[in-house]
């Protein structure tokens, strides 16, 4: 499986605009998911930043949706009608028939359409 830029992910979800996309995000021993009408994506960049909890750069979407855990039927609305995708450390991104992955040095996030 070929591995994506930067651009090319950004650029996938951008031709999946005004679309459900159903993200699951794994990080250490938490899982959660994460469902938005997708309206608009934007790539952040933190470089000038002294503060150590913002990773250089981050894949940012915008769209209403909610937050879940696997096991549990409680959806919270998305704080902000965004969702951010850090890209701090290695960062490789795959596209597969389904969607899409992307692993991180702190997450994995895999990525489908509903």
């Amino acid at each position: 499986m070929e591995t994506l830029t930067i651009q090319e992910v950004c650029g996938w979800f951008e031709a999946n605009l005004d679309k459900n996309i159903l993200i699951k995000k794994e990080e250490q021993n938490d899982i959660d998911q994460v469902e938005i009408a997708l309206q608009n994506v934007g790539l952040m960049s933190h470089s000038d930043s002294i503060d150590d909890y913002l990773s250089p750069q981050a894949i940012l979407l915008h769209g209403s949706g909610f937050i879940f855990q696997l096991d549990d039927d409680d959806k919270q609305p998305l704080p902000g009608d965004s969702f951010e995708i850090p890209l701090n450390g290695n960062f490789h991104g795959y596209q597969d028939e389904n969607g899409m992955e992307i692993n991180t040095e702190a997450a994995s996030y895999s990525i489908k359409i509903q």
